[in-house]
Order: C-alpha cells, then structure tokens, then sequence
C-alpha cells in the first residue's frame, strides 16, 4: 500500500481496470483498506502457525517435525517385503506382518519389485 500511497501524493491515481477499484473515489480506497486488512490479517495468521509449529518441533526435539527415532519406511524395509512377497503373502498380510500402516506404501514397493514365485 505504500507504493500507492507515494503515487497519491505524487498526483497520480490508481484504478484497476480488472478488479474496479479506483482510488481516487472514498468507496475504491475503502476496498483497499479492507483488502490490506485482510492480507494483514493472514500473513499474521501464517506467522502464528509457523512460529507455534517450530516451538512444538522444538519441543519434541526435532527440527522438520519429524519424530527422531521413527519406524523404517517402507522403502528400508524394501528387502523384507520382497522375502515376503516371494514367499506368496498378499499385501495385505506383508502390511499387516511388518506393521506398515497402509496398504498402498506397500503396494507400491512391491509393485516396484520384481517378483519371482515359486
């Protein structure tokens, strides 16, 4: 708003052909206040949830937010579910056996795999 506000005093009046907003009217500068105000408003909103998450992160002793110490992903664990999927177990059983939550991480890595059955 201070570029515009600079161009005011400059002589010079702003009106967006594409959005109707003349500023040289009280009804066109009243809109963009109001637009300010609500960009203002969000940007502190986004400032809040950054901040709060970072102090949460903090306290769980991580940085991304991410717990340290986490169960292996799927994908390093990739050389058990190949045993298992040669072994003829479906995915599901491969998912519930290694405690993988979700059937479609698994399925993608077997998928991934090629599969030699017996």
């Amino acid at each position: 708003m201070n570029s515009i506000h600079d161009l005011d005093e400059s002589g010079v009046t702003f009106v967006s052909l594409k959005d109707g907003i003349d500023l040289s009217t009280s009804a066109g500068r009243l809109v963009a206040n109001v637009l300010t105000s609500i960009a203002e408003f969000e940007a502190d909103g986004i400032r809040e949830r950054l901040t709060a998450g970072l102090r949460h992160a903090q306290r769980h002793g991580t940085r991304s937010g991410k717990p340290i110490g986490r169960p292996a992903t799927v994908a390093q664990r990739t050389t058990e579910i190949r045993a298992l999927a040669n072994a003829g177990a479906s995915n599901a059983e491969i998912s519930r056996k290694l405690g993988i939550s979700g059937y479609g991480s698994e399925h993608r890595v077997v998928s991934a795999i090629p599969v030699r059955h017996k």
